[in-house]
């Protein structure tokens, strides 16, 4: 790997990162700290670990609930992420290309 590419990597990884912390403290500032300590596999992880049945269970939720929370927070992550790309580029049209660009860079092997 480059050390360009290493950078980069790290970079978005950084980024990726602080996307999820700001997340994290959105859910525990509203009281709901362990919502996301059992949703975060949902978001980061593969979900096929922990089914929505267990979970729900867990959670003394309906599975129902459990998806609608786990389709809130993934919308409230991409929506976080985008605030941070848009951070970063010149133009608001440009979000949607670093997005991909971000992604790819996660893709690449060595």
């Amino acid at each position: 790997m480059t050390p360009e590419r290493s950078f980069e990597r790290r970079w978005v990884l950084t980024l990726l990162d602080e996307v999820l912390k700001r997340l994290r403290t959105e859910y525990e500032q509203e009281g709901n700290a362990e919502l996301f300590v059992e949703l975060n596999p949902c978001l980061v992880g593969d979900r096929t670990l922990l089914p929505y049945a267990e979970l729900a269970k867990k959670l003394a939720l309906s599975e129902s609930a459990v998806k609608s929370a786990v389709h809130r927070l993934r919308q409230h992550y991409r929506k976080l992420l985008r605030d941070e790309i848009a951070q970063t580029v010149a133009e608001p049209g440009e979000v949607d290309e670093e997005l991909r660009h971000l992604f790819a860079v996660l893709a690449k092997k060595g």
